[in-house]
């Protein structure tokens, strides 16, 4: 049951926590990872008409299923926020303040690429937790509901939930690397 409700709220979760930060934020960042989303998901509907491999025979939906919509939608969310909390190097308080002021050994200029940044990334013992915390909370519900799309909905296949989080993380690390990582 508890899958059921991740699948069915997956929607109304992801469009509302948006709005919501937007009407709440209304700043460049926030507008520019929305605005990412968008062309995120544009590209994905392109891609599912042009592979236009059908669902499995047990969906009741009639649209094509190659690449997975919801994996697409929240494996770029995820990714998103989660390379946004790292750069930051904040915990949870700076989704929900105005000001924009990220620590200047984040702000490096060697830190350019994503993985890199990752990678060479340390974090001290006590702000470990609250920085991953979050992140391992976005990926859970981002892996619980495409898990829903496979096993309890069988609105998709493995191969098209793989194909929707491949999009959408890859996409993901593109739009930071051109467009987030200078605002953030």
């Amino acid at each position: 049951k508890g899958l059921f409700v991740l699948n069915e709220s997956c929607s109304r979760v992801v469009a509302g926590a948006a709005f919501g930060t937007l009407v709440y934020r209304r700043d460049a960042v926030t507008t520019m990872v929305v605005v990412g989303a968008l062309v995120g998901a544009v590209i994905g509907k392109v891609l599912k008409h042009l592979i236009a491999i059908e669902r499995p025979q047990t969906s009741s939906k009639q649209s094509h299923g190659m690449p997975s919509s919801h994996a697409n939608a929240l494996f770029y969310w995820s990714t998103t926020l989660s390379l946004a909390l790292i750069k930051t190097n904040h915990d949870l308080n700076y989704l929900f303040t105005t000001s924009i002021s990220p620590s200047p050994r984040i702000m490096a200029a060697e830190y350019h690429f994503p993985i890199r940044f990752l990678v060479e990334q340390r974090l001290s013992t006590s702000s470990s937790f609250p920085l991953l915390f979050p992140i391992v909370l976005l990926y859970l519900y981002t892996i619980g509901v495409c898990y829903a799309r496979v096993a309890l909905t069988k609105d998709h296949t493995f191969p098209q939930i793989l194909a929707g989080t491949v999009l959408g993380t890859s996409f993901s690390l593109l739009w930071y690397t051109l467009v987030l990582k200078d605002l953030l």
